[in-house]
């Protein structure tokens, strides 16, 4: 008989848990093994970040009150609506912000959205930041990898949407090595855990 896993995600710490036992985030296996710094970013870029993607997430579920959004962001908010327009874009409801893991390499995971994107099935990330992160590729490959291992579905597009105000920019990710690198990442990741070279 097939035992289910459990499950959980703790939104107030940003922790996965499976079966009681903490999985490191992508973000955190990232960082730990420097493919990703985000030291450079103060209070006020995460904040703003964070609304935006909150505003962004309100929109796709369809429930934001424009009302409520800071005046700063509403031309990101432009942007991000013509990205969508223009790519015919079909977001997965489920799919938004919705933490997920792998049971195989085990790691917990948060994709920003799952979408048709000019029909094809795609996974996305959302970037304020000034310049997309190199990092960002490999995000996005594990983000796929956990998504088809729970799923079963077949994502077919990776990307980042940097959004800038009244428009945006793309970075289409589609390097077979994405995935070696993120792998890699995971083993050493939980070599250095097991011989407790470093703790998520």
């Amino acid at each position: 008989m097939k035992q289910e896993n459990n499950f959980t995600f703790d939104e107030l710490n940003h922790q996965y848990l499976l079966n009681g036992i903490r999985l490191p985030s992508v973000t955190q296996i990232l960082q730990a093994e420097g493919i990703t710094d985000y030291s450079y970013a103060d209070d006020s870029d995460r904040e703003f970040g964070q609304a935006g993607h909150k505003m962004t997430e309100l929109w796709d579920k369809g429930v934001l009150d424009i009302k409520t959004v800071s005046e700063p962001l509403i031309p990101f908010f432009e942007g991000y609506k013509k990205f969508l327009k223009d790519f015919k874009v079909k977001i997965i409801l489920e799919w938004i912000e919705k933490p997920t893991y792998s049971l195989i390499w085990k790691y917990g995971v948060k994709p920003d959205r799952v979408a048709k994107v000019n029909g094809k099935l795609t996974v996305y990330e959302i970037k304020f930041s000034t310049s997309l992160p190199p990092g960002t590729k490999i995000q996005t490959v594990a983000q796929k990898i956990a998504i088809e291992e729970q799923t079963g579905l077949k994502i077919k597009q990776r990307m980042a949407i940097q959004l800038l105000p009244n428009s945006y920019k793309l970075e289409f990710h589609n390097k077979l090595s994405d995935e070696r690198i993120w792998l890699s990442a995971v083993i050493l990741n939980q070599f250095k855990k097991e011989n407790k070279l470093w703790k998520p």
